[in-house]
């Protein structure tokens, strides 16, 4: 009985172990592959936003000069933003 059970065992040991394991494998490298484009997908979303505020930012900047209002000192921040300084509001 035992001898029967473990030539049972062997036999998916050695002819279909490989596989199975072969098939779990390749179905979280697909997950992967998924979430990581998902991943690119909502960065890229995110980089665009973040590109439009600014886009807007400096409209809102020219319009106010626009109307004799002094933007400069904001136009310097955004300009540092731009250049990766971040600025924390006190």
């Amino acid at each position: 009985m035992k001898l029967s059970s473990f030539l049972q065992d062997r036999n998916w040991l050695i002819h279909k172990s490989l596989a199975e394991v072969q098939h779990v494998f390749d179905y979280y490298d697909k997950r992967r592959e998924i979430i990581i484009s998902l991943c690119n997908r909502i960065k890229g979303i995110s980089d665009d936003a973040e590109a439009i505020k600014r886009e807007i930012e400096y409209d809102m900047i020219n319009f106010c000069e626009t109307k004799n209002r002094n933007m400069s000192h904001l136009g310097e921040l955004l300009k540092l933003q731009d250049r990766g300084v971040r600025i924390y509001k006190q």
